[in-house]
């Protein structure tokens, strides 16, 4: 369990890999509120690859069905980037 601003995450992660992994929004680069989304949608789900840093504003849109295939494209778009965040927590 990770507890950051009083809110707690069950992402089976240490606080140190869960702040490398929430630095920026994988998407837009915003750095001052970031949250980890399962990308599958399976809170149980906690491998690294199904951990997206997302911004709210993102994080939003990819549970709004008029948003959503575009948030996946540029989430899978970013799938270099995501692999180098990856890497720095394993």
């Amino acid at each position: 369990i990770v507890q950051r601003a009083g809110y707690k995450k069950h992402f089976e992660l240490s606080l140190d890999k869960y702040k490398t992994l929430t630095q920026k929004c994988i998407i837009c680069g915003f750095k001052e509120i970031v949250d980890l989304h399962h990308f599958d949608q399976n809170s149980k789900n906690n491998s690294l690859s199904n951990l997206i840093p997302l911004c709210p504003n993102h994080h939003k849109m990819f549970h709004d069905q008029r948003y959503k295939d575009k948030i996946i494209a540029q989430i899978k778009d970013k799938k270099e980037e995501l692999s180098l965040v990856y890497k720095k927590v394993q």
